[in-house]
């Protein structure tokens, strides 16, 4: 998706000389049309920070775009599943206690914020 032509009239070079950026809609940057350094347009959003602009005569580095490694992801997304951790485990063990979805839902809040497991929430609806 193009930058809004409004946009690109008043956005200038973060450096002291504040000087106009040139769009490059193929390579989805912004250049300085003064010190030359390019700024990169992520997700339509223009990265105008100058510890981010690349130096004029610079590569494109490809594979820094998304840099989190994939291991912590992953025990990221474990760790969310994990009861302790308020995840899906919880969500899925209140609702298969029997409750109502209104009471699941509750019943997995109670227990991510109070420490409190799917099973006691359940029996305390039963009584």
């Amino acid at each position: 998706m193009a930058l809004d032509q409004q946009l690109l009239e008043i956005l200038a070079c973060p450096d002291t000389h504040h000087a106009p950026l040139e769009y490059d809609a193929g390579a989805q940057t912004l250049t300085c049309t003064e010190c030359g350094r390019i700024y990169e347009i992520r997700d339509d959003i223009p990265i105008l920070l100058l510890d981010e602009a690349r130096e004029p005569g610079s590569v494109a580095p490809a594979a820094v775009v998304d840099p989190e490694p994939a291991a912590p992801v992953a025990s990221a997304s474990a760790a969310a599943g994990s009861p302790a951790a308020g995840g899906s485990a919880a969500v899925a063990g209140s609702a298969a206690g029997g409750g109502s979805p209104a009471a699941a839902g509750s019943s997995a809040a109670a227990g991510s914020s109070a420490g409190v497991g799917s099973s006691d929430s359940a029996d305390k609806e039963s009584e």
